[in-house]
């Protein structure tokens, strides 16, 4: 009973890919591998180095076996990515969601995409939206496309590559893709349903059990057979599942830190008006949550890189707002949208500014979208001072910080704590 309750749990963040051994009945993560995740320049254009992560998932699941065998394994993922295959692997490379090519065709493709009334998705730029990214696929890849026999979200892929079958998952689905209806849970009907055609694989709940690890995998890295792999989860919509289990819908609010900041507005079952950062989504149990998002880490580090820049007027938080440009990188401009450098006060260092005016963003974003009740933090900025210290002083409602391991730990045993941890039928 004690090897059936040890999982590996397998985060591929943007940033990096981590690698968990945890015991669920006591919670407790028993060790731990990781590995900073890169992005290869091209040809044909920017993507994620899927033979690296795939090496590191299988060495970390073998370094487990050796000492604590687990009997299944969970993938988490990051949002915005998917991996089309075909019959024997990768159709397309996975293309790195930053990457602007999906731009130079926006306006057509603002013309193909569905409104966010019906998928809760607004317009992001580079390859944010899914839909933007399939929409370019088709034009400059239209032959490889032609042969692909899934489109896969990003942990689906890593399901899909351990075991050989393919889902889909509901909150991954529904997370600005532009490609999902909130209304119906099923691909949105519409100019982009002939692209989409056939590619996406059933819905399956994400704690269900997909399949087992290959034989030909398993015998490669010296695994034992019988390894169950569960569908996979979105890693944002993970952090609201012990806040938001299938019987418990108070208003609170799950805040997940990292590359991005996304914050749920748990028990706020409408649609939110549309805003910068604003959109709605189905949670990983299919029903409706309202939430807020901003690239908070990479804007820290871009914010934080043109600090010093004496060329820029410096300016009070107060008098300056975000802005990405058109490469991606992060800056600040004031009421006229000139650019301008963020003022330090006497005693504080320039990440601490930095980060009380993202936790300042944060919360304008909660209240945005009418989030209340207490505040749950995990990720990065959970152990992150000042930024914690804004955020309480801001939100009239307990604010609440977890360890990254803790938190993870957490969030996979309530979501497998239920009646859906089953093969899927």
């Amino acid at each position: 009973m004690e090897q059936a309750e040890r999982i590996a749990i397998i985060d591929i963040g943007k940033t990096n890919s981590r690698a968990i051994l945890a015991d669920l009945v006591t919670r407790q993560e028993m060790d731990i591998r990781a590995m900073e995740n890169r992005v290869l320049p091209g040809p044909p254009y920017p993507h994620l180095d899927t033979d690296r992560i795939a090496d590191f998932i299988l060495r970390a699941l073998a370094d487990f076996a050796r000492v604590r065998p687990a009997l299944r394994v969970l993938i988490i993922g990051h949002g915005a990515t998917m991996a089309v295959v075909d019959d024997v692997g990768l159709a397309l490379p996975v293309m790195d969601y930053e990457y602007a090519g999906p731009d130079d065709l926006a306006a057509e493709y603002d013309r193909q995409r569905p409104d966010f009334a019906e998928t809760g998705a607004p317009r992001m730029p580079g390859g944010l939206n899914l839909g933007a990214q399939l929409f370019w696929l088709a034009r400059h890849h239209a032959q490889e496309l032609s042969r692909a026999r899934h489109a896969l979200f990003w942990p689906q892929y890593w399901t899909w590559y351990l075991t050989g079958h393919a889902f889909s998952e509901i909150s991954y689905a529904t997370s600005h893709s532009d490609l999902w209806s909130l209304r119906t849970g099923q691909p949105a009907v519409g100019a982009m349903s002939r692209i989409m055609s056939g590619l996406f694989p059933p819905i399956a709940p994400a704690a269900a059990i997909a399949g087992t690890i290959r034989p030909a995998l398993a015998a490669a890295y010296g695994l034992p057979d019988g390894i169950s792999v569960h569908v996979g989860a979105h890693d944002s919509s993970l952090a609201l599942v012990p806040h938001a289990g299938s019987g418990r819908r108070a208003p609170s609010v799950a805040m997940s830190t990292g590359t991005w900041l996304a914050g749920f507005a748990i028990g706020v079952e409408k649609m939110p008006a549309p805003g910068p950062g604003i959109m709605a989504s189905l949670d990983i149990f299919g029903r409706l949550v309202p939430n807020f998002r901003i690239m908070a880490g990479k804007a820290r580090a871009d914010l934080l890189d043109g600090h010093s820049r004496t060329d820029l007027p410096a300016r009070p938080a107060d008098e300056l707002a975000l802005y990405q440009d058109k490469t991606g990188r992060f800056g600040l401009h004031d009421s006229d949208c000139l650019p301008a450098r963020l003022a330090t006060r006497p005693d504080e260092s320039a990440a601490d500014a930095v980060d009380r005016l993202l936790a300042r963003d944060a919360l304008a974003g909660l209240y945005a979208i009418g989030a209340s009740g207490p505040l749950h933090v995990t990720g990065p900025f959970a152990k992150n001072p000042v930024f914690m210290a804004a955020l309480r002083q801001g939100w009239r409602f307990p604010a609440r910080s977890s360890t990254y391991a803790q938190s993870i730990v957490d969030q996979v045993a309530a979501l497998l704590d239920g009646p859906e941890d089953r093969p899927v039928s």
